[in-house]
């Protein structure tokens, strides 16, 4: 089981979730992560794979 915590800080640039191991993480945790702050978190793209998906800097609007 992976350990993950909810990051707790008011910084806008501040993780939401912080996980030991990305693979558990994204087929446990990810889905509800991601469905509870695309809302909040509109510019970020939200990816449904993150194990398959490239890196990527910046937000998907910014394209850095």
């Amino acid at each position: 089981m992976t350990n993950w915590y909810p990051a707790r800080s008011s910084c806008p640039s501040s993780p939401l979730a912080v996980a030991d191991e990305l693979a558990s993480f994204s087929l446990n945790t990810y889905p509800s992560v991601r469905a509870e702050n695309r809302g909040g978190y509109a510019k970020r793209l939200w990816r449904e794979d993150l194990l398959t998906a490239p890196p990527m800097r910046g937000t998907n609007q910014s394209g850095r």
